[in-house]
């Protein structure tokens, strides 16, 4: 059975195509007393992500100028369902996380480490113009759609090891969501060491973590994980890790064959072990507990 492809997109033009999207979606405001009613106005940072979230699901005159959807089984790898109301809304909520930390400087480079299918970087759609926008991911499948269909993501294929084909000092910010939360402690601080080698001096690194708050979850909620396919026998012994050296990984299936399973499952550090993880190579400027869905820590952290 064949499949409808997902829509191309080209950089040539794509300029063009964002001011139709953007005045479509004043158009939509225009016309409904309902959004009128919710929204102060159409030029505001919540219509923006109600545009971007729910009415791109809705409204056919948005689709039609906005990046495209990937396929579901890119979607099922990078978050394991195909809603696109969940795809879309935790998207944006990553997005709203990463950016407030971003400088208020134009031409700024900046990488999403472990893209996926762009679910956090295709909502830059609207700023695009203003960054220099990377990705990389294992998963060739993903990286193929950014690449035809999210272009103005400059999109590599990476391996599961360093290191990235990025030149040292290279990105001025860099964030990952959910993919240091996967590593185990070897890779862990192999990836850690080699996202300093490409950040430039006094640059941001904006990774999400499983701390305290996350393991309490599973520790407290066997639905949790199973789930997250977590065996009970592997969980005891990394309960008792997590209690004496304050991190713990177990084995965890991957969503994408480009994986390497010996080194990806789901880990968990103790809040108290961050300056050792990330020491002394970044200083910890913030780390936010349980900022994505209650659920994953957001840490910020300066190249020294």
């Amino acid at each position: 059975m064949s499949f409808p492809e997902v829509p191309r997109l080209s950089l040539d033009g794509l300029d063009e195509l964002l001011e139709h999207y953007q005045i479509r979606c004043v158009l939509l405001y225009n016309r409904n007393p309902e959004l009128q009613e919710k929204f102060n106005s159409s030029n505001t940072p919540d219509f923006y992500r109600y545009a971007d979230t729910e009415g791109v699901l809705y409204f056919r005159e948005l689709q039609e100028t906005a990046i495209p959807f990937p396929a579901s089984k890119e979607m099922l790898t990078v978050s394991g369902e195909t809603d696109l109301r969940i795809f879309l809304d935790v998207g944006h909520q990553c997005y709203d996380a990463i950016r407030k930390h971003i400088p208020e400087e134009k031409d700024l480079r900046i990488l999403d480490f472990g893209v996926g299918c762009a679910r956090t970087m295709r909502h830059f759609y609207r700023t695009f113009q203003n960054y220099d926008l990377y990705g990389c991911d294992v998963d060739e499948a993903a990286i193929g759609y950014i690449q035809n269909s999210v272009p103005f993501i400059k999109a590599t294929a990476t391996g599961n090891n360093p290191p990235l084909p990025y030149e040292s000092d290279y990105f001025d910010f860099i964030y990952s969501i959910s993919v240091l939360t996967h590593l185990n402690a070897r890779a862990l601080d192999e990836w850690v060491q080699e996202l300093a080698r490409i950040t430039r001096p006094e640059g941001l690194v904006v990774p999400t973590i499983h701390g305290s708050t996350a393991f309490e979850e599973v520790l407290n909620n066997t639905k949790r994980r199973a789930v997250l396919g977590i065996k009970e026998d592997e969980f005891e012994a990394g309960l008792t890790s997590f209690r004496e050296t304050g991190f713990c990984w177990m084995s965890q299936a991957a969503g994408s064959e480009n994986i390497d399973t010996d080194q990806y499952g789901i880990c968990f550090i103790d809040d108290e072990n961050l300056e050792q993880l990330f020491g002394p190579t970044f200083k910890v400027l913030s780390h936010t507990k349980g900022e994505i869905e209650g659920w994953q820590d957001v840490v910020v952290l300066q190249k020294v």
